[in-house]
């Protein structure tokens, strides 16, 4: 696997953890816990190739680190919404 596969790797398995952490976070809203949950599934659902994905399977994982990573900001916003006004 090559230097550039290793790092995504791991940074989409640190932001899979992640994701799994929220899911089981009760303070988290729920709709945000499901969305954490389906990004925990999908990358789970590629764990039995790792390490030996195809083309396909790598831009997928690919995919999923970005999408991830584009969800998480969204977090604190979205706390804010589920507050009640002052």
């Amino acid at each position: 696997m090559s230097s550039k596969a290793n790092v995504e790797v791991m940074i989409v398995s640190d932001l899979a953890a992640l994701c799994e952490k929220l899911a089981k976070e009760p303070t988290v809203p729920e709709k945000l816990r499901r969305k954490a949950l389906g990004f925990v599934k999908e990358y789970n659902s590629l764990l039995p190739d790792r390490g030996k994905g195809t083309r396909p399977e790598h831009f997928e994982a690919e995919e999923l680190l970005v999408r991830i990573a584009r969800f998480l900001p969204d977090i604190p916003d979205e706390l804010d919404d589920e507050r009640e006004p002052e």
